[in-house]
């Protein structure tokens, strides 16, 4: 089994690679048909992946995310999982080869740095199953702000372009700013959701395993809460959609970032990352 978790860690990146460049020569070509080549290869890209998640668990006996590393191969997942959740509901292609080129990056960092620490190495809040629910809502969060994010720059960029007049084949291959900037505002709704859906899974990871010390990571999880449940409201009552949501999405995102990457400084249950 050991075998197969690395084999398929090595071919993994290809197939997010292979699947870019075919939605790269999709976006080019401008197709309009239901069904394609990069259809078909991310829906199997998305099954290999999770079948590599699932082995991680059983070849170490833990849940599958304990590592840096780990983490950014679930990220990369639920980059894959967002991005054709949008796909379907907007039923447009342009916009995939930046998710999934994203993706793809993320994915190989993973696999050419891989760490997979056996279960009676880790933290044993690690091994139960709330942290496994945790872990599938925090990367589907992180993955729903980092597209609604990625999605802020392509408007920003496209907005730029319209004013200047400057129309090249990325423009007219690109769906109207209106929808992009309905998808940016999907996109941060879905990643409010499931952070919410993490809030009682927070509160229990606190009292089983930190002995109820609300540790920093914790602290900030709901300063992150505010400030994007603050953006959802603007967006659905003030009519943010174009610019200005757009600018709000890439400044939470770098508080998040920043937040993140000083949490391991102040935290013990987050130590791994």
């Amino acid at each position: 089994m050991s075998f197969i978790l690395r084999i398929i860690e090595i071919v993994l990146p290809v197939f997010y690679i292979g699947t870019t460049i075919s939605y790269i020569y999709d976006f080019v070509r401008s197709r309009r048909s239901s069904i394609t080549i990069c259809h078909i290869l991310l829906y199997i890209t998305v099954g290999l992946h999770i079948v590599f998640i699932a082995l991680i668990g059983i070849v170490n006996e833990r849940n599958p995310v304990a590592s840096f590393s780990e983490f950014l191969s679930i990220l990369s997942l639920g980059l894959l999982i967002i991005y054709l959740y949008l796909e379907t509901r907007f039923r447009n292609r342009s916009l995939g080869p930046w998710v999934l080129g994203f993706a793809s990056i993320t994915q190989a960092l993973s696999s050419i740095f891989p760490s997979h620490p056996p279960g009676g190495e880790v933290d044993p809040a690690i091994l139960s199953a709330w942290y496994s629910f945790h872990m599938v809502m925090i990367s589907l969060a992180f993955a729903s702000l980092l597209i609604s994010a990625l999605f802020s720059i392509m408007y920003l960029v496209l907005h730029r372009s319209l004013k200047r007049k400057s129309f090249d084949i990325f423009f007219n291959r690109f769906l109207p700013l209106a929808t992009l900037g309905e998808m940016n505002y999907q996109a941060l709704v879905t990643g409010l959701v499931f952070l919410i859906l993490n809030i009682p899974v927070a509160f229990v990871m606190v009292y089983t395993f930190n002995n109820g010390q609300w540790d920093f990571q914790y602290c900030m999880y709901f300063t992150y809460f505010i400030i994007y449940t603050f953006g959802v409201i603007l967006g659905k009552f003030a009519g943010w959609r174009g610019n200005r949501l757009a600018f709000f999405s890439l400044a939470a995102l770098s508080v998040l970032v920043i937040a993140t990457i000083a949490a391991k400084e102040y935290t013990e249950l987050h130590a791994w990352f």
